[in-house]
């Protein structure tokens, strides 16, 4: 079809158009770049054609030519938006050309598995819950998209079907996703917890794909997910926490004497799950009275000071053994593995007649506890391993009876004379 025998800028010009299989291409002004129109018997395509380096390098877009449907940027485009998509194409060859950025088809897949691989490497531990978190959201979505291909529609639609979709259930190799139902919440307390889930997978899909643009040179631009932003107020659910009172009914259900044993070094401490699961005899320090976490959440090592119930109770768990043992132990004398908790403690939930709770329960308990006992902030905060201050805020929340006491005793009071009668 030679020359520009057809106006391919004119969507009424193009519908007269026999179908071809070869396009026609019209010049832009950008040099050597040029935009390329063919008719099917459908939806037209467009093409992008650039001549660099001696040669011509040619690019077919994902969005269709709008002329059976309205053109939206992203699946339809009109002329004018094929032609910023041309020139945004010929932009991010030139930085192929320059050796900026790598000329690629990595997927986003690659992305996240290489991000997981640089920080396990600079954190020096495994990212295990992050690793499996995007082989349950990330991956059978998005995984096998070309990073140059996603587009901001594709993964804003992705977010948005991932915050309504029904929270996972743990389910054995092989056998079919099993997802919860929502008792226990209200319809809106449920969306608010699936959006802040979300917000955490879009967390890491953004952080791997900047590193794939910033630090890898896979992709020259962040413009498919750079506005992809995250759920607002979605962190400000209910912070539950057990009374002193709770705690005694919820270890009195706990079903093995083993299991107590961990619920009560959780409470004594306000270390997470897997901090406990790692202690050794040789982290308790008597003298000190503290125990040491190794590996925190964050990284980083603390010791976790104790009073003197707490060290009366690890005292009595480490008497007489050796030093490299685990402190907490199973019934069968195994260490605690990963996620070994949740059966245990709906088992004692149960058993005990209460709302369901979580091990991270425990946790908020001992802040909140220790905070209405008068712990300051800042020394809670050490004590739970937290690097920013607003988050020991959002554990420590203390009861309403609580607070009630504490207004009448330190709320100001100004002895203000009575007002005169109208009548004086």
């Amino acid at each position: 079809m030679p020359g520009l025998a057809h106006n391919i800028r004119n969507r009424k010009q193009r519908k007269l158009m026999p179908v071809s299989t070869n396009p026609v291409y019209m010049g832009l002004e950008q040099r050597g770049l040029s935009l390329g129109y063919r008719k099917n018997a459908s939806d037209g395509t467009w093409s992008f054609r650039r001549y660099a380096n001696g040669r011509y390098e040619y690019h077919v877009p994902d969005g269709v030519a709008d002329d059976e449907r309205e053109a939206n940027g992203e699946t339809v485009l009109n002329y004018q938006q094929a032609v910023a998509a041309a020139v945004e194409w010929d932009k991010q060859q030139q930085t192929v050309d320059s050796g900026e950025v790598a000329s690629t088809t990595r997927t986003v897949k690659d992305a996240v598995e290489k991000y997981l691989e640089d920080k396990e490497r600079e954190k020096r531990k495994p990212l295990y819950r992050d690793g499996v978190t995007a082989k349950a959201h990330i991956y059978p979505a998005l995984g096998a998209i070309q990073l140059r291909k996603l587009t901001h529609t594709r993964l804003t639609a992705w977010r948005d079907a991932l915050a309504s979709a029904k929270p996972r259930k743990r389910t054995q190799k092989g056998k079919e996703q099993a997802f919860r139902g929502g008792a226990g919440h209200s319809a809106e307390d449920a969306m608010r917890r699936r959006q802040a889930t979300t917000n955490r997978v879009l967390t890491l899909l953004k952080a791997s794909l900047n590193h794939a643009k910033k630090e890898l040179r896979w992709i020259a631009t962040d413009a498919a997910w750079k506005d992809a932003h995250p759920f607002k107020a979605v962190d400000v659910g209910k912070t539950d926490y057990l009374s002193k009172d709770e705690v005694k009914t919820f270890i009195a259900g706990c079903e093995s004497e083993a299991f107590a044993k961990l619920v009560k070094g959780a409470l004594y401490t306000g270390a997470r799950y897997g901090e406990l699961a790692k202690i050794r005899v040789e982290h308790f320090n008597e003298t000190d009275t503290n125990v040491f976490i190794d590996k925190s959440k964050n990284g980083k090592a603390r010791h976790v000071y104790l009073n003197a119930d707490a060290v009366a109770f690890f005292k009595g768990l480490t008497k007489g053994r050796n030093s490299t043992d685990y402190i907490f132990v199973k019934a069968d004398g195994k260490r605690w593995q990963q996620s070994e908790q949740k059966r245990y403690m709906d088992a004692a939930c149960k058993s005990a007649k209460m709302r369901s709770v979580t091990f991270h329960t425990l946790r908020h308990s001992y802040a909140s506890n220790a905070r209405m006992a008068g712990m300051p902030l800042d020394v809670l905060k050490d004590q739970l391993g937290h690097k920013d201050l607003r988050m020991t805020m959002r554990y420590a929340h203390i009861g309403a009876s609580h607070q009630q006491e504490q207004v009448k005793l330190y709320a100001p009071t100004f002895e203000f004379a009575p007002r005169e009668s109208a009548a004086a």
